[in-house]
C-alpha cells in the first residue's frame, strides 16, 4: 500500500510503501523522476533528509545517473535505478501486472509487426 506524506524542509518521498511477508516488514521511500538526459543528486538529498530508521530509500528515474551521483547516493544509503534498469525491472515484473495495466504501459504479450 502506498501513500503520499509531507515532510519538513527538503525531505520528500513521492511514494511511501510497505512490503510485508511472514518474516519481515520493509518500509520503502521512493523518489520518482521523469527526466531526460541525466538526473542529478536532488532526489537523493530529498530522500536522505527523511529521518526514518530502517527504511529503504530508492531514487527511480527515466534518465541516466552519472557515476558521481551514484557514489553520492551510496554514501547516503540511497539505492538508485536509472531508466534502462527500470525498463529491465518492469519487463521482469510484467507478468504480475493486469492486462489493463500492461496495455496502458504499451506492453503486449502478442507479437507486433513494426
Amino acid at each position: 500500500m502506498g501513500a503520499y506524506r509531507h515532510y519538513a524542509g527538503i525531505a520528500d518521498a513521492d511514494i511511501e510503501a510497505y512490503r510485508q511477508d511472514r518474516f519481515i516488514q520493509t518500509k520503502l521511500l521512493l523518489q520518482v523522476k521523469h527526466h531526460q538526459g541525466t538526473t542529478d543528486a536532488h532526489g537523493i538529498k530529498q530522500l536522505a533528509a527523511i529521518e526514518e530508521e530502517g527504511a529503504q530509500r530508492w531514487l527511480i528515474t527515466s534518465a541516466l545517473i552519472e557515476e558521481q551521483t551514484k557514489t553520492y547516493a551510496e554514501s547516503h544509503d540511497v539505492q538508485v535505478m536509472d531508466g534502462a534498469e527500470f525498463v529491465d525491472w518492469l519487463f521482469e515484473q510484467a507478468h504480475h501486472l493486469s492486462v489493463t495495466t500492461r496495455s496502458r504501459l504499451g506492453l503486449s504479450d502478442a507479437p507486433v509487426l513494426i
